[in-house]
């Protein structure tokens, strides 16, 4: 199946949940934060595992370093999934061709 075949009305949206809107803003509120969170102290503990980019390579701490992608990818993780939450009457415009564009 490729991007330009036709999806059953079945199959679309499947990896969306829709929850209700008070549920929804609190997964965005958290999801979000917890995600920025997540990439800064990854980038923090990269810094730190290679002493601002000064260490030899002999000197990086490899466990800290390995933290921080770890971390950065954890926060991308749970910033992605959030993506998931639809409240009822949410959709992606791709998805709704007999909408109008609105700007004109």
């Amino acid at each position: 199946m490729t991007d330009d075949e036709p999806v059953e009305d079945g199959a679309r949206g499947s990896r969306e949940v829709e929850v209700p809107m008070r549920l929804y803003k609190t997964v965005t509120v958290f999801a979000t934060l917890i995600a920025m969170v997540a990439v800064i102290l990854g980038f923090v503990a990269l810094d730190v595992a290679t002493n601002r980019a000064q260490a030899s390579p002999d000197e990086v701490n490899v466990v800290l370093a390995l933290v921080g992608l770890g971390s950065i990818v954890l926060g991308a993780f749970v910033y992605a999934f959030s993506t998931r939450f639809r409240t009822e009457g949410m959709g992606k415009s791709k998805d709704e061709s007999d909408e109008g564009s609105g700007n004109g």
